[in-house]
């Protein structure tokens, strides 16, 4: 299990979320072509806040994808047709 932060950055604002995860390799998979169109996406709880929400929203499109191999994601996720949105998730730590 690790821990790590999620940063949607809009036009008009901003939210970030300390959620954790099964491994980095499951959010990389969050980001493969067809996945919103093909599985139900799983809810998130923020680790602190409760907030609920997640990584990627069914149905949308993934642009400029950049990702390390372990502890960094970057990209640019589509929803409603054209509002776009940039995802940023980083590696904080692994949860004992």
């Amino acid at each position: 299990m690790i821990r790590i932060i999620e940063t949607n950055l809009s036009d008009y604002s901003f939210q970030s979320r300390v959620i954790d995860v099964e491994s980095w390799q499951y959010v990389i998979d969050q980001f493969i072509p067809d996945y919103g169109e093909l599985t139900c996406p799983r809810i998130h709880r923020d680790t602190f806040t409760g907030y609920e929400g997640v990584i990627r929203p069914r149905f949308s499109k993934v642009e400029n994808l950049n990702c390390e191999e372990y502890g960094r994601l970057m990209c640019d996720v589509i929803i409603f047709g054209n509002m776009r949105t940039k995802k940023l998730i980083q590696l904080l730590c692994e949860v004992v």
